[in-house]
């Protein structure tokens, strides 16, 4: 497929893409970037994409699937964070050591410390105490889904706050 027919093809899609890239992300600049992995992962698939009959579905899928690989991808980053702070061996013996440990603890701890208190507190009970989305309703009283929307809120703020102190 020639760049012609691709653009004519899938870029009248772009409010549909961005409609769907909204929905998943509920975030603008989350949204425009979704859309343009989705042109992007479109365009490397281009000489074996369905035919035309099929692309709406196809699209669909295909931002879900960026949408819910990238979730994947900050979950695993958070805990790894996450379990720096409680999990990382140090060597009494090595300043050095101590001061990074020490440094990794503030910054983490500082970016969890800075999370709206209802999703710090939900946060921790998820990602820090193991708890299911099953024991975290039963003791909020708050539905699965919400309580899913809430740690997906907070890991996507603690991303932000960890990647601007290590950017910054």
């Amino acid at each position: 497929m020639d760049s012609a027919e691709f653009k004519k093809r899938y870029l009248k899609q772009h409010k549909l893409l961005y409609r769907i890239s909204w929905s998943l992300t509920q975030n603008v600049q989350d949204a425009e970037d979704l859309v343009q992995d989705t042109y992007l992962r479109l365009w490397q698939k281009r000489d074996i994409l369905p035919p035309e009959s099929e692309t709406d579905a196809y699209l669909i899928t295909v931002v879900k699937n960026l949408f819910y690989d990238r979730q994947r991808r900050t979950q695993i980053d958070i805990k790894a964070d996450i379990d720096k702070v409680s999990d990382h061996p140090i060597d009494d013996d090595n300043p050095e050591d101590m001061l990074v440990k020490s440094s990794e603890n503030r910054r983490v701890m500082k970016a969890i410390d800075e999370l709206p208190p209802n999703e710090r507190k939900i946060l921790s009970m998820h990602v820090i105490d193991s708890k299911s989305y099953t024991e975290l309703e039963q003791e909020t009283g708050l539905k699965q889904n919400y309580l899913r929307q809430i740690v997906m809120r907070a890991k996507n703020k603690l991303t932000d706050k960890l990647k601007g102190h290590t950017n910054g």
